[in-house]
């Protein structure tokens, strides 16, 4: 099999998960409310939630949430990640353990909230730097993804109390979101994601202000001004960022999906078109 064709049934197959589990922030409005995926594939899977997934200590990833003493790493996004994918794991299986697992890891989380609504590792003087921005995305989606499994509005208010923080640290007048962290800001501008989500689930005008913001931002001087330069796909990314195609690759990844949350809503609404052209040179050009 050629790499093209392995890419393609890979990105099959987790197509298909996806659709299955549902993502862990959106509620299945689907008829079909359960699937259950036999053979190899089904017991690979049900071996990655019972043994992964359900494995993990939890307080393991809640404990530098306990101390804002960090100036540089990246520990705070690794709740987020593991919640969101035990909520799909929930969706998938069902598991009361699981469930129960879940609650409690979302609980201990919101204990370590500050007055102030920071939720995160970094000592005062550093935040905003390096991945602390980034750290509060994963946390924010989920907080937003176990209220939406769970409906508990703690979770939801928590997530508002996050971003609110944030809110008061950057914007007009304040730090630019693209001079915070690295790559250009692309990382930290990637909160764009729940901040939309809390704008769905809360209808409150200052999130979507504060995600046109962001978009906004992306094309100022001192921003990645990646939407304007996706028109012209890879090469204009590479003259920009040199031959470091990590840079250029995450780059990538954080305009494409971001903007797909933004642009329903019509925070960016030219930014699909580039999108496309650059999804297509990299298909062409790369895979």
């Amino acid at each position: 099999m050629n790499i093209l064709s392995c890419v393609k049934s890979i990105s099959i197959l987790l197509a298909c998960s996806c659709s299955m589990t549902g993502v862990a922030q959106i509620v299945n409005n689907s008829s079909v409310k359960q699937v259950k995926i036999s053979g190899y594939v089904g017991t690979r899977i049900d071996d990655c939630i019972a043994h992964r997934v359900k494995a993990q200590d939890v307080d393991h990833l809640v404990e530098p949430f306990r101390h804002q003493d960090e100036k540089s790493r990246w520990q705070s996004e690794f709740w987020g990640k593991w919640i969101q994918g035990a909520i799909a794991s929930y969706r998938y299986n069902q598991d009361p353990e699981l469930y129960q697992i879940i609650k409690n890891a979302a609980e201990s989380l919101m204990e370590t909230q500050l007055p102030n609504g920071y939720i995160g590792n970094y000592a005062p003087e550093y935040q905003l730097q390096q991945w602390d921005v980034w750290g509060r995305k994963y946390t924010s989606l989920g907080l937003i993804a176990w209220y939406d499994l769970s409906g508990d509005k703690k979770a939801l208010e928590a997530a508002c109390k996050v971003v609110d923080h944030l809110m008061t640290q950057v914007g007009p007048g304040k730090v630019d979101i693209v001079s915070t962290g690295n790559y250009v800001g692309m990382p930290s501008s990637s909160i764009l994601e729940p901040v939309m989500y809390l704008y769905d689930r809360t209808k409150e005008a200052r999130y979507l202000d504060f995600a046109k913001y962001i978009v906004g931002q992306w094309e100022t001087a001192g921003g990645p001004q990646l939407i304007s330069k996706a028109d012209l796909a890879i090469s204009a990314i590479l003259a920009t960022f040199g031959d470091n195609l990590t840079i250029s690759g995450l780059s990538v990844a954080f305009l494409t999906s971001r903007v797909t949350e933004a642009a329903p809503s019509q925070v960016a609404p030219n930014a699909i078109p580039p999108c496309l052209t650059l999804g297509q040179d990299i298909l062409s050009s790369i895979i």
